[in-house]
């Protein structure tokens, strides 16, 4: 996909659980025809939610609402509001998300259980990564979470000693761990996704791979 901002790949060797997302074609054809148009496809990137409406422009006949009559559409406004306000500042050629719904073992992530993932040194992105996490049964944040993400610019995140930093997954922070940690829900499935901007060469090449979550408990 000449010009795309996001880059989907088959699931990424050395761990069975993270993956790249799978790319709707709709979504694919229409950025792809974006990217024909503008210099930057990122900055069209706004523009995709109106195009890929069920009905023509609903955004803009409904007041960028998505109500109508008999619905209301909460993907297209969920993906209009994100692309208005949640894109970076910059992007530079392109972001990639890793999703995990498992842990090491293979059993499906649970709000109750802790985990840790060790994020190795040199992670391959140009300009940051991220860490965040998901409600599965919402695909939202987790509701009233302290913590929803971790980032590398993150100043008050310990890292170890070689660079690499560890993160930890749970209802409650380990003892002396809070700034590496990410709130969970109890009973509630959820997923991690890290995202890096400005994916280099190791991550494809798979030179540099994410280990998976080990469940502490």
């Amino acid at each position: 996909m000449a010009g795309l901002p996001c880059v989907w790949l088959d699931p990424l060797g050395g761990t069975r659980s993270w993956q790249l997302s799978p790319v709707p074609p709709a979504f694919a054809q229409n950025v792809d025809e974006l990217a024909k148009q503008v210099a930057n496809p990122v900055s069209a990137l706004i523009s995709v939610p109106l195009q890929l409406d069920h009905d023509d422009g609903l955004g803009m006949k409904t007041g960028f609402t998505y109500v109508t009559a008999d619905a209301l559409d909460v993907d297209a406004r969920g993906f209009a509001n994100f692309a208005a306000f949640a894109m970076p500042k910059h992007t530079g050629t392109s972001l990639v998300y890793l999703f995990t719904f498992v842990d090491r073992s293979g059993e499906r992530l649970s709000g109750e259980q802790n985990y840790t993932v060790r994020v190795p040194a040199n992670v391959p992105a140009q300009q940051y990564w991220s860490m965040i996490v998901y409600d599965v049964l919402t695909a939202a944040f987790i509701r009233e979470a302290p913590t929803i993400t971790l980032d590398s610019y993150n100043q008050t995140m310990k890292r170890n000693a070689d660079g690499s930093v560890d993160i930890y997954f749970g209802r409650k922070a380990p003892a002396g761990k809070e700034a590496n940690w990410i709130y969970t829900a109890p009973k509630r499935p959820f997923f991690p996704a890290i995202r890096f901007y400005g994916p280099e060469k190791p991550l494809f090449d798979k030179t540099w791979k994410l280990p998976d979550l080990e469940k502490n408990n």
